[in-house]
């Protein structure tokens, strides 16, 4: 999935006809987390590999279309991620015998992993 929100890159100009114009973005993004969970962010990342708050590199490389001359075009990127589906089964502790009991009750939430966006290139 992309962010709704594009963020302006770069701009190119051709200045003879054929002309494509790469583009290589590379940075750090932070895994993020909606909903409530009652576990540890830790815990999370054992449990699929992503650690919520934790940068990971994200890289895309993308082309433009093939342009004439005197035509100028625009980069815009959208940020990426993987969304993972957290459910996380409530249990409660019987102090008697020391065991936990369901209570059939669960809380579910979602760990957003960086990923690859997109570029989306634009004809001015």
């Amino acid at each position: 999935m992309y962010d709704t929100t594009r963020t302006f890159w770069d701009e190119y100009y051709s200045s003879i006809n054929g002309t494509q114009h790469g583009l290589t973005i590379s940075y750090n993004q932070k895994a993020t987390v909606s909903g409530s969970f009652s576990i540890s962010y830790a815990a999370i990342g054992v449990s699929i590999g992503i650690t919520p708050g934790t940068s990971y590199p994200v890289a895309y490389t993308s082309m433009s279309p093939h342009t004439k001359k005197g035509e100028t075009w625009a980069a815009y990127y959208r940020k990426g991620n993987k969304k993972h589906k957290i459910n996380q089964k409530e249990y409660h502790r019987v102090y008697s015998t020391g065991k936990d009991a369901p209570t059939g009750k669960s809380k579910t939430g979602y760990v957003y992993e960086p990923a690859a966006g997109r570029v989306d290139w634009v004809k001015r």
